[in-house]
């Protein structure tokens, strides 16, 4: 997974551009490949085909220039470095037709040969798997979410283009190219202390190997970097202090910048740490009495607040169940689905799915064992999948029918608010991703099989906004998750209101 979302940027970033110029490529492609793990699994598909395509046609170029150094050393030519001596050159009766038929027949033949379109079909292939590369949108949010995972964990740059995350070494680094990229975007963010780690970052990885290469494809040189660094450091700094800058350039990218002080974590980032203290006070307990089934087969529960009332089973969901819901064949609407929800009120990239298989009724009755309510008209199951740096920002899962909107006007046809959001977790995630209730300090971590259950709504009926919560940026690891509402107006003899 790391090695995806590492490699994803390598290649997409098509050309290296400096700050003041765009930061993406202007590809059309429509598919946000960032929406999912799916998506990133499907483009590294496509990474995989076009290396081989290119190897390939290298291959047959090489091929090509066995052929002509073949050539040149059959006809073992002697230089000649004056006129006297081709003179005495062409007198040989034998040299002198030599060289008479080899430009008269040989030449045409050799020329046609160097124009000859070696490894077309190749080309051809490679345009169209070029058609299929992320677009603007695509790469911009691969820069958002490299920039949520270092600003949110407080990591060091140096640290993630090592592949050392959260203190966890992974095999996998980020290389020159991909450095001076998020160093450009940093700048264009006005974050020059970050982006001046970046670009000495770039500077330090920028052997005299990829040197070449950035000044030949990218027409950009070390001297270039030590410039971005250099304006990057007097933006967030001072023109006076200039030769401290120059002295940092000297040093290692793990000696920390002049000046470059932390500042206290937010309550935000402590949750995302899973740093805020744990309450006593709440009891686990198997759970007899929500439904007359319970009796035979109670259900592990965890108590994570009563007011409002937050829940987590555990063990709810079986193996074959969760193989069921994240089978990538079962759904082939995944292919159209790249979700780019309200950026504004959500800023959320993931790739979305609703579920309607006969098999999800046992999880449907499981529901209704776990919270004691009819699900009769719930929406259903919709199956979600997270993708690089994603996160979903503070929310409620309420739609607040008191304040005008279309959503509103809809779901008062459809069965009132969302009273109750079952969110079922069907895989674990190695770093990040957890769910945050940031106003009542409240961590879950996501657990395969289990189902973590809130009341979005007061017994008055009316939003509970304690219940706004979000999802921590994820660093490494597949977020899948199964999320159900159940509707208010469904439960009107299961759930007294006051």
């Amino acid at each position: 997974m790391l090695n995806i979302f590492l490699g994803f940027v390598c290649f997409t970033l098509l050309s290296f551009l400096q700050p003041s110029e765009q930061l993406i490529s202007n590809s059309t492609n429509s598919k946000l490949y960032t929406s999912s793990v799916l998506g990133l699994t499907k483009l590294k598909e496509i990474e995989d085909l076009y290396i081989d395509e290119l190897s390939d046609y290298m291959e047959l170029l090489q091929q090509k220039m066995h052929t002509l150094k073949l050539y040149l050393e059959k006809l073992q030519l002697e230089k000649l470095e004056n006129y006297e001596q081709r003179v005495q050159y062409v007198s040989n009766p034998l040299k002198a037709f030599g060289l008479l038929r080899r430009t008269h027949q040989d030449w045409p033949k050799w020329h046609n040969y160097t124009k000859s379109d070696i490894g077309a079909a190749k080309l051809i292939a490679m345009e169209q798997l070029l058609a299929k590369a992320p677009g603007n949108d695509d790469m911009m949010e691969a820069y958002k979410g490299m920039h949520r995972i270092e600003e949110v964990y407080d990591l060091e740059a140096a640290d993630m283009a090592k592949g050392l995350l959260l203190g966890k070494q992974y095999d996998a680094k980020l290389s020159t190219a991909e450095c001076l990229a998020l160093g450009d975007y940093m700048f264009n963010q006005s974050e020059f202390a970050r982006a001046a780690k970046w670009y000495r970052l770039g500077l330090y990885y920028n052997t005299e190997y990829s040197n070449d290469v950035f000044k030949q494809i990218y027409g950009f040189e070390s001297d270039e970097i030590r410039k971005m660094f250099l304006i990057a450091r007097i933006k967030g700094g001072s023109v006076d202090d200039v030769p401290i800058y120059l002295r940092e350039l000297s040093h290692g990218p793990h000696t920390p910048l002049w000046k470059s002080e932390k500042g206290i974590p937010s309550a935000y980032q402590e949750g995302c740490w899973g740093r805020l203290p744990r309450r006593r006070d709440l009891t686990c307990r198997y759970n007899f009495t929500t439904s007359p089934f319970l009796r035979l087969a109670p259900l592990k529960m965890e108590m994570i607040s009563l007011d409002p009332y937050i829940v987590i089973y555990r063990d709810v969901l079986s193996e074959q169940e969760i193989r069921l819901a994240t089978d990538q064949s079962n759904f082939k609407l995944m292919d159209e689905v790249w979700t780019y929800e309200n950026k504004d009120m959500m800023e959320r990239i993931s790739t979305a799915g609703m579920i309607y298989l006969k098999e999800f009724a046992n999880v449907n009755q499981r529901i209704e064992d776990m919270t004691g309510l009819n699900v009769s008209l719930s929406e259903e199951l919709q199956i979600v999948n997270f993708g690089l740096g994603a996160h979903l920002a503070p929310h409620g899962d309420y739609v607040n029918l008191t304040q005008p909107s279309k959503l509103a006007t809809l779901f008062t046809k459809l069965g009132g608010d969302r009273l109750v959001t079952v969110l079922f977790y069907t895989s674990d995630v190695e770093l990040g991703g957890a769910t945050l209730f940031s106003k009542l300090n409240i961590t879950v971590w996501p657990q395969k099989g289990s189902a973590l259950i809130w009341y979005n709504l007061d017994r008055s009926g009316r939003p509970d906004v304690l219940t706004e919560h979000c999802i921590c940026p994820i660093i490494v690891g597949n977020r899948w998750t199964l999320t159900q509402t159940l509707m208010e107006w469904d439960q009107m003899f299961k759930r007294r209101c006051l």
